[in-house]
């Protein structure tokens, strides 16, 4: 992670980091499903739009606890940006990339949607070093450039469609339930 090497850059003792990894990335697993199950709920696009806003939002903060040192409390930032925001994301990430493809092409669609995202962050990282000399080790432009990132993902998940299964879309919901050919089959099978 770019802020782990941030933090040791800044006097953060790598027990601390790795303590602070650990609980985030620990929550993190427990709440990835959560967040999948929940974008088979209500859809994929909102639960990744919270997802990039929580990430947007603890950003500042995350660094902020970082770069003054307020050593007990990185923990609190890692776990809102990991197990809350990026959770949120790559929890129903490979549902949504894959329902925007056709079987046929599927594989092919999403693999090049992930290797666009990783030549984009990877640019990211080369950036940070510059990023952060700009303000004399201060991370206000990282965090920002975290921020800009997140910002353009929910402008880009806000134009897609939704891809969710037909039974997180209410209306769908409640026509399949009031038809009459579907309550036939469901008399026939009991």
């Amino acid at each position: 992670m770019l802020i782990t090497a941030y933090a040791t850059s800044r006097g953060v003792s790598r027990p601390v980091m790795t303590t602070a990894s650990l609980i985030a990335i620990v929550l993190e697993l427990v709440c990835m499903p959560f967040w999948g199950a929940l974008s088979d709920r209500i859809g994929r696009k909102p639960v990744y739009i919270l997802g990039a806003s929580t990430v947007l939002l603890a950003s500042f903060p995350t660094f902020a606890l970082v770069y003054y040192r307020v050593d007990s409390y990185i923990w609190v930032g890692l776990t809102a940006a990991l197990a809350i925001g990026h959770s949120a994301m790559y929890g129903p990430q490979a549902a949504y990339f894959a329902e925007f493809f056709p079987t046929r092409v599927r594989a092919s669609g999403v693999s090049f949607i992930q290797q666009i995202g990783a030549l984009i962050g990877s640019v990211g990282t080369l950036a940070a070093g510059w990023l952060l000399a700009l303000l004399n080790g201060a991370p206000w432009a990282l965090a920002g450039f975290v921020a800009l990132g997140c910002a353009i993902t929910i402008a880009c998940t806000a134009a897609l469609p939704e891809t969710a299964p037909r039974l997180g879309r209410w209306k769908d919901l409640v026509d399949s339930l009031t038809s009459g050919d579907n309550m036939e089959a469901r008399r026939q099978r009991a």
